[in-house]
């Protein structure tokens, strides 16, 4: 039995097409491994993650615990506020890039005040010692 190269080309085609679903799905399942063992600390607790620990220990070594509380606290809630802040001017940006506005004037300030709070979070980190 003999073939054409029109179906040669045709069952390459189709062979290919498989393989390239096979390193698709070996992709897929193995880039969440990776990323778990790259990344192993939560994303939700990361900014200013340091300096809630060191005043922790700081306030856990004098026996004041109540203290310790009112830090994870207000470290939470200030990460709370942040989070609202700019998804909320996500959500405006949005807004004005429908309403054909200027939306990169909306967008500025979050994007100024993450970039603030990632420089902190970075001296931050450089000036308080590894716990």
């Amino acid at each position: 039995m003999s073939f054409r190269p029109v179906q040669l080309l045709a069952v390459r085609a189709a062979l290919s097409r498989h393989a390239g679903g096979g390193a698709r799905l070996l992709f897929a399942t193995l880039l969440p491994l990776a990323d778990s063992y790259l990344h192993p600390k939560a994303a939700q607790a990361v900014f200013f993650e340091n300096a809630r620990v060191w005043l922790d220990t700081l306030f856990l070594s004098t026996g004041n615990t109540t203290a310790v509380f009112g830090v994870d606290m207000t470290i939470n809630v200030l990460r709370a506020v942040l989070l609202v802040w700019i998804a909320l001017g996500i959500v405006r940006t949005v807004q004005a890039a429908r309403n054909d506005e200027d939306w990169q004037t909306t967008a500025r300030v979050p994007i100024l005040a993450t970039i603030s709070v990632v420089v902190g979070d970075v001296i931050t980190s450089l000036i308080i010692p590894a716990g």
